[in-house]
């Protein structure tokens, strides 16, 4: 068994002999909640796993109680100082890029980013304690800048030096500075906003993410969120029975196959079937690919 983990151990990735690759989050006494070295260290897993051959499925999950309860809040400025269009950090981009199949295993809650690293996976499975959950809407974060521009009301402030004492009241939050107290909304940059409609449809997912709504394994079965719901205890289970189906097919097919469907679901129903018949010459004239 090869085992290849973060130094830190919080994203902790094991491949194994029989092409399934397992990525645990393991910060269990924070519910694996998220720092930004443990996001850098999933994207760069998730990158690795796509171009090791030995890889034919992987595995997400979570140790202890949670899958994932979303980004940590207390270390939000440095969560949040990069630049979400930096694919090469962003956890969900490189799921999404990944040829292989992602199989996505949730004992208890997934909350936020947690929910969108679950939108990012083929397969979900969840325990029946599995709770999903959109907070956007709900919570602001806030951090110190040193340098920062801030509108408050018709004033703008331009690198703190009106703000440098004192407090000011900005839409009913004070902003109490040493530096400045900067608040912001964490808005969805991982795919949450758009991913959910397409799959529960509209109306339910402007529900869920509106009124930062739980939703249950039951609820996300039955509007075809997760494939499967089980007993807690058997969710790693199902995980790994899904993942040795797959591996026992061929293997180049169902890379075309997670291909074509994932692409056709980004565009209208008549291209997605022209994108069927181009990937099905491509594999009637090559068949040698297909040993």
């Amino acid at each position: 068994m090869a085992t290849k983990a973060a130094e830190n151990k919080k994203i902790q990735i094991d491949v194994r002999p029989d092409g399934i690759a397992w990525v645990k989050i393991n910060r269990p006494e924070s519910l694996n909640s998220l720092t930004r070295q443990m996001i850098i260290d999933l994207a760069r897993g998730f990158r690795s796993l796509d171009a090791d051959d030995s890889v034919k499925v992987i595995v997400i999950h979570g140790a202890g109680r949670a899958f994932c309860s979303g980004v940590d809040l207390t270390a939000a400025e440095d969560v949040f100082k990069g630049d979400v269009r930096d694919v090469d950090t962003d956890t969900v981009f490189q799921m999404d890029r990944c040829r292989k199949p992602i199989i996505g295993a949730v004992n208890g809650f997934a909350v936020t980013a947690g929910f969108e690293i679950c939108l990012a996976c083929d397969i979900l499975i969840a325990g029946r304690d599995a709770k999903f959950v959109d907070t956007h809407s709900r919570y602001g974060a806030a951090f110190l800048s040193p340098k920062c521009r801030v509108r408050i009301g018709n004033r703008v402030y331009s690198d703190t030096p009106d703000l440098a004492s004192g407090s000011k009241n900005w839409n009913g939050r004070a902003i109490q500075t040493s530096g400045v107290r900067v608040w912001f909304g964490i808005f969805p940059s991982w795919g949450l906003s758009q991913k959910l409609a397409r799959v529960i449809g509209p109306n339910r997912a402007r529900e869920v993410s509106l009124s930062s709504m739980v939703v249950t394994a039951e609820m996300a079965e039955r509007w075809g969120l997760v494939n499967h719901v089980v007993e807690p205890s058997d969710v790693l289970k199902k995980a790994q029975e899904i993942a040795e189906r797959i591996v026992k097919n061929n293997h180049d097919l169902v890379l075309r196959y997670k291909a074509v469907i994932n692409d056709g679901l980004k565009v209208s129903l008549g291209d997605a079937l022209a994108l069927e018949k181009v990937m099905a010459c491509a594999c009637h004239q090559n068949p040698i690919l297909l040993l």
